[in-house]
């Protein structure tokens, strides 16, 4: 189940849009800017200019390539092992221990500040059949103050499942 998770979370993170770069896919049907400061820009201006004088030696920059591709891998890798993978696990345990923070089993609580926590709930709802859906999340800030925050509705940034009153 870890390494489907760290697969999945891997391939949606970094792979997905390297193999859309790779072959020809955009973004967008029409781009607002485009991004110049990834992996695939990074790399691609590791080729010789056009008007390079002194021709590089192929060999060093295909090296230094594999370096920046390899440094990114396991950068974004180990975030998710050592970050997105218990975030996860935490909020999982919250959601199947949700009943015990209020009869409802509409509110969980996380006992964790800064805790990464709107993505996984969505994705846990529907692997445990939560219903009714959580309204509700109660954790603690970066400082230990108790917060309450309104779930919102799946796919929208601003339009919450149930409003606090």
């Amino acid at each position: 189940e870890h390494l489907d998770f760290v697969y999945v979370k891997l391939y949606d993170t970094l792979l997905e849009a390297l193999d859309a770069v790779d072959t020809g896919v955009e973004m967008a049907p029409e781009l607002l800017y485009r991004d110049t400061t990834g992996l695939s820009s990074r790399v691609g201006r590791l080729n010789p200019r056009w008007n390079e004088v002194d021709a590089p030696n192929p060999d060093e920059r295909f090296m230094e390539a594999s370096r920046i591709c390899g440094e990114d891998f396991l950068s974004v890798l180990t975030k998710i092992v050592e970050s997105d993978l218990p975030a996860q696990e935490f909020v999982e345990k919250a959601v199947l221990s949700r009943h015990e923070v209020d009869p409802s089993g509409e509110i969980i609580s996380l006992h964790s500040g800064g805790l990464p926590w709107k993505g996984y709930l969505y994705e846990l709802e529907k692997k445990h059949g939560v219903d009714p859906l959580i309204k509700f999340v109660l954790y603690t800030d970066q400082a230990g103050m108790w917060r309450v925050q309104a779930v919102t509705v799946e796919g929208k940034a601003f339009e919450n499942r149930l409003g606090l009153p």
